[in-house]
């Protein structure tokens, strides 16, 4: 491996372990530049964990989609047992708010709320 790359200077004030600016160039010791890319590594790794989770609620909500849609039917061919536990796994995957006496997902608030806000007729 080769050696890290050093300045040499009969400078008095210059610290070799400190970072300094040459001709616009910053020189950082080896210790500090292996703690910045071990900080680097750490955030992308924390990134990385958060783009997992986002995929897995993404699959998980496009499983729930799927079965809500599938369930779905008139009041004569509905499955309604599988449509509100469609409903119901759907409205926690997506922190939908309950009503008020538990009995399911306030989706509408949430749609209303959302057209409000792009100013769209409800």
């Amino acid at each position: 491996m080769l050696d890290p790359f050093a300045i040499l200077t009969g400078d008095p004030a210059f610290d070799p372990r400190e970072p300094i600016t040459v001709n616009g160039y910053k020189f950082v010791p080896a210790a500090e530049h292996d703690r910045r890319v071990t900080e680097l590594l750490e955030a992308n790794n924390r990134e990385l964990d958060k783009q997992r989770t986002l995929s897995r609620q993404l699959a998980q909500v496009r499983v729930e989609v799927a079965k809500l849609y599938c369930a779905s039917g008139c009041s004569c061919c509905r499955d309604d047992k599988g449509w509100y536990a469609a409903a119901n796994a759907l409205g926690e995957a997506l922190a939908i708010p309950k009503y008020e006496d538990g009995s399911g997902h306030d989706f509408y608030q949430v749609r209303d709320e959302a057209a409000g806000k792009k100013g769209e007729a409800q």
